[in-house]
C-alpha cells in the first residue's frame, strides 16, 4: 500500500505527483463527486498482521482546488463489512480483503451511495466528519468480491456477478440485480433482480454501450487470481426493460483470448469495446493483448454493417444549459457517457445519462444539459441513436475543471524532438518503432533542454541522450524538460510479435472478420 497521489495529464501522456494521502492504502474504492473533488475510502489490501483496526482506511477527500486531503473520520473501514461478509472472506483471505473495490455513486439527490461489494449498503454523508445510513442489502444477495456495478440509467446500476471470497477458489456467482437511487438521501433504493446470466462472472467487466445496453465480458467461474482456469469466453449482453429494470440476457459469441484477473474492458467513441489484458504472473497466463467487440447494433442481419447517424457538437459544455448540436435527421435518442477506468473489475466513473432535446428544424438539435448530480466534471461521449445503432461519439467537456496538471509551456514554446537513429536525423516524430539493436540520440530543437527522463524513471541532466541498444528496461517514453518545465515526449519502442498493447480485432458478436471501418 502507498500514501502516493498522480495525476495524469491526457493530453501530454504525463504523470506528476499531488499531494500524498492521510492513509496509505491499496484496492481502495474511489469516485468524482459532484464539485470534482476526489473520494476514497478503504484500501486494507498488502497490509501484514496485525491486521487494520476500525480506525485505520477511513474516508478521504481530495481538494481539486487546493490539492490537499482531509480525513472523514467518521467514515471507519469497519463499516464497509458485516459478520457475514468477515465469515465468508477472512478464514479463506483476511480482513485485509474486506474493503477491496468498492462500489461508490453519485446519485441524482446530491448524496453518495455505496453499493458492495459488501452485503450491506450504505447512503454516505459527506458533511462534517462524515456518517453512513443503512441501504439495506441487494434484495438478498450477499457479500460478492470481483463482481461489477455500472450505471446504465439515470440512478439505475446493474450489479453482476462475484463471489463469496477474492481468490480462494468458491463459485463465481451468475445473478445480476438493479440498484434504483432515484429515491430520497438516507432511503432504501428498489431493488430488483434480474434473470440470471447463462454463466457464473468473477473477476469479469461490465460495459455500458451508448444504448444503455451492458456487456459483459470475461472472468470465471471461481475465485482464483493469476488463472485462466474456468475462464468464461461468452460474452452475454443485458438489455433493460421500458422501465429500466429486470430486463434480459442474451448471450454473445465468445472471446479470442481468456480475459480474467487484472483485465479490463472500456467503451470506444465508435461504440465498440476494447477488451484486454488480463494476469501479471511471473509463471503464465499474461495478456499483453487486447481484442475489439462490435455490438449487435451495428450490423444488418447479413452481417453487412449499418448505416450510422451523425452529430456535431460543441466541445465544451456548462451544468443547467442548452447545447446546440447538429446531425441526421429524426435521431431518436441522445446520452452522454462519461469517460472512465477500469481496474480489477471495478469502474466507479462509468455512467450513462440519457438527455432530452427537441429537433428544432430538421437536423438542427437543442439539447438540455444536466446539473453536476447526474455529470460530475469531466469528458464525456455524446452519442446519438436512429433505431438503436448509435453515431460517432463527439467528446464534450462538461463544466471546467480548476486543476488540470498541463504542460505550463502549451502553446508558448515548440519543442521540436530530434532522434538520431544509426546517423540518420529524424525531426518532428515522437514514436519510433525499432529493431533494438540501433545507436540511437535523443536532442530537441526550439528550446535549450536542462533534462531528460528515462522510462524508468531515472533523470539525465543533459540536452542529449544516447540509447544503444534497447531492451524492455530503455524502451518506452523519454521526457525532455526546459528549465522552466516546458517539455516534449518522445517513445522508443521494440518491434516484436509480443509488443504490448498492440490490439487484435476480432468481430465477437458475428464470428466474422474484423473490418476496419463502422462508417
Amino acid at each position: 500500500s502507498s500514501f502516493k497521489t498522480s495525476l495524469y495529464d491526457s493530453n501530454t501522456g504525463l504523470w506528476t505527483a499531488a499531494d500524498e494521502m492521510n492513509v496509505r492504502r491499496a484496492y481502495q474504492g474511489n469516485v468524482t463527486l459532484q464539485n470534482g473533488n476526489v473520494f476514497t475510502w478503504g484500501g486494507s489490501w498488502s497490509e501484514v498482521p496485525p491486521y487494520p483496526t476500525s480506525s485505520d482506511k477511513v474516508a478521504e477527500i481530495w481538494d481539486i482546488t487546493n490539492d490537499t486531503w482531509t480525513d472523514l473520520t467518521g467514515l471507519t473501514g469497519d463499516i464497509l463489512w458485516n459478520a457475514n461478509d468477515a465469515a465468508q472472506e477472512v478464514p479463506a483471505e483476511g480482513v485485509y480483503r474486506l474493503d477491496n473495490h468498492l462500489w461508490l455513486w453519485v446519485a441524482s439527490n446530491g448524496g453518495l451511495f455505496h453499493a458492495g461489494p459488501s452485503e450491506n449498503m450504505h447512503w454516505v454523508d459527506l458533511t462534517g466528519a462524515g456518517s453512513v445510513s443503512a441501504a439495506y442489502s441487494r434484495g438478498g444477495d450477499t457479500y460478492s468480491m470481483k463482481g461489477t456495478t455500472v450505471m446504465f440509467d439515470i440512478d439505475k446500476i446493474l450489479k453482476v456477478g462475484g463471489s463469496r471470497s477474492y481468490g480462494n477458489f468458491t463459485p463465481a456467482k451468475e445473478n445480476a440485480f438493479v440498484i434504483d437511487i432515484n429515491v430520497p438521501f438516507n432511503t432504501a433504493p428498489n431493488v430488483q433482480q434480474t434473470p440470471d446470466m447463462e454463466f457464473e462472472r468473477t473477476m469479469h467487466n461490465s460495459t455500458v454501450l451508448p444504448n444503455g445496453q451492458v456487456l459483459v465480458t470475461g472472468g470465471l467461474d471461481h475465485a482464483e487470481v493469476f488463472s485462466d482456469n474456468g475462464a468464461q469466453l461468452y460474452a452475454e449482453l443485458f438489455t433493460p426493460n421500458g422501465a429500466g429494470t429486470n430486463g434480459t440476457w442474451e448471450t454473445l459469441s465468445y472471446m479470442a483470448t481468456p480475459r480474467t484477473y487484472h483485465s479490463v474492458a472500456i467503451l470506444l467513441t465508435d461504440g465498440t469495446v476494447f477488451s484486454g489484458g488480463g494476469g501479471l504472473s511471473e509463471i503464465a497466463f499474461n495478456h499483453f493483448n487486447g481484442e475489439i467487440f462490435y455490438p449487435p447494433y451495428l450490423f444488418e442481419t447479413d452481417g453487412s454493417f449499418k448505416e450510422r447517424p451523425y452529430i456535431n457538437a460543441p466541445a465544451t459544455s456548462n451544468y443547467s444549459t442548452n447545447m446546440n448540436v447538429s446531425g441526421s435527421n429524426g435521431i431518436d435518442e441522445m446520452a452522454l457517457v462519461r469517460f472512465s477506468a477500469a481496474t480489477h473489475s471495478t469502474n466507479n466513473e462509468q455512467r450513462r445519462i440519457p438527455v432530452t432535446y427537441t429537433e428544432d428544424t430538421p437536423g438542427n438539435y437543442t439539447v438540455a444539459i444536466p446539473d453536476e448530480n447526474l455529470l460530475p466534471p469531466g469528458y464525456y461521449m455524446l452519442f446519438a441513436m436512429d433505431n438503436g445503432v448509435p453515431s460517432l461519439a463527439e467528446t464534450i467537456q462538461i463544466a471546467q475543471p480548476v486543476f488540470t496538471g498541463a504542460n505550463p509551456c502549451d502553446g508558448g514554446v515548440n519543442i521540436i524532438p530530434e532522434v538520431t537513429v544509426n546517423g540518420t536525423v529524424n525531426t518532428g516524430d515522437d514514436f519510433y518503432l525499432l529493431t533494438g539493436g540501433e545507436n540511437i540520440t535523443i536532442a530537441a530543437n526550439g528550446a535549450t533542454i536542462t533534462n531528460i527522463t528515462r522510462p524508468d524513471g531515472s533523470v539525465a541532466n543533459a540536452a542529449t541522450i544516447a540509447v544503444t541498444g534497447l531492451d524492455e528496461n530503455s524502451e518506452g517514453w523519454y521526457t525532455l524538460k526546459t528549465a522552466a518545465g516546458c517539455f516534449t515526449r518522445v517513445k522508443l519502442v521494440i518491434n516484436t510479435p509480443d509488443t504490448p498493447f498492440c490490439a487484435t480485432t476480432s468481430n465477437l458478436a458475428l464470428n466474422k472478420p474484423a473490418k476496419q471501418s463502422s462508417t
